[in-house]
């Protein structure tokens, strides 16, 4: 799914309070995707809650903008996405 990762990365947003903080980590998403809007459940914390919100609203935000590949289209998928956020790559 390299099309959600380009999407992800267009609505990434580091949040200024976590950024200045020094807040960092990985906050691993579920995301399902498919019929309807898409969900975001948190699978594994990066240890800050303002973070893990972020995380959750940037992958739904991907998969809204993100059209499933053909072979997929119809059904109702989940997968786990990391998303990173430390102040050197952001």
């Amino acid at each position: 799914m390299l099309a959600l990762g380009i999407q992800a990365r267009r609505f990434k947003n580091y949040p200024a309070q976590a950024k200045s903080r020094g807040e960092s980590g990985t906050s691993t998403i579920d995301l399902e995707i498919g019929f309807g809007p898409p969900g975001a459940t948190l699978a594994h914390s990066s240890g800050y809650p303002l973070l893990d919100e972020e995380a959750m609203t940037i992958l739904r935000q991907a998969a809204a903008h993100t059209a499933l590949p053909e072979a997929l289209q119809g059904r109702r998928v989940r997968i786990s996405v990391p998303v990173r956020f430390d102040s050197e790559g952001e």
